[in-house]
């Protein structure tokens, strides 16, 4: 009897945390790792898809053509290939940041101070070597893939 009501709370337990616990829409499901850790890291793009149509070759010719890389660190600083603006002055650093929104569904990048501009995206998918982001704008649905 003891056996049979240990198999039971097992199978309960493994339907609970498979089911109840996936944040974001592709996963993962569950993870010993916290957001912050598995968001941090050096994220390179695979794919852009806007409107149901692949654009990542145009995209990562507008990137000067060596692809898109967003490198995430835990003190909320955010680099890119667009880290820097260039202007009459010369190069001007570009003040970036990133943080949290919600209950950790979307994540917030800001960029300053040449031409501030402030994008949320929702996380589909927070996995350790795969993050997916959804930027909405009106109409306009854009997913970004890295890895």
């Amino acid at each position: 009897m003891k056996s049979i009501l240990k198999l039971f709370l097992a199978t309960l337990l493994v339907v609970a945390i498979s089911t109840g616990c996936k944040k974001y829409e592709e996963g993962p499901s569950v993870s010993v790792l916290t957001r912050t850790m598995r968001l941090c890291g050096e994220w390179k793009i695979t794919s852009v898809v806007k409107n149901g149509f692949d654009i990542t070759d145009s995209f990562v010719t507008a990137c000067g053509g060596s692809g898109f890389v967003l490198h995430i660190q835990r003190d909320r600083i955010l680099h890119n290939e667009f880290g820097k603006f260039h202007t009459e002055g010369g190069i001007v650093p570009v003040e970036s940041r990133w943080q949290w929104e919600d209950d950790k569904s979307n994540v917030y990048f800001s960029e300053r101070p040449a031409a501030p501009f402030e994008f949320s995206y929702e996380i589909i998918k927070l996995k350790g070597k795969e993050l997916g982001l959804r930027y909405t704008d009106g109409m306009d649905v854009t997913v970004l893939r890295f890895k």
